[in-house]
């Protein structure tokens, strides 16, 4: 039992690691140009944590919304 608690715990910060994450690349985008409903939904709607890392650096690089789209 308390086994299932410490795992649930678990799971939910790594979804709040990834949704804050996520929420970080939309906010960077958003700097750089339009970011379209579709794109923050596909955004945060990504869990895998190493995706999010690679997007995370890519929207530091790009220079519009537009060069992050071509690069994801």
């Amino acid at each position: 039992r308390a086994e299932g608690r410490a795992e649930g715990r678990a799971e939910g910060r790594a979804e709040g690691r990834a949704e804050g994450r996520a929420l970080t690349v939309v906010e960077l985008l958003g700097e750089k140009g339009v970011v379209s409903e579709v794109l923050e939904e596909r955004i945060m709607e990504e869990t895998n944590i190493d995706i999010l890392r690679k997007w995370l650096h890519l929207a530091v690089q790009v220079n519009s919304v537009e060069e992050f789209i071509s690069q994801m």
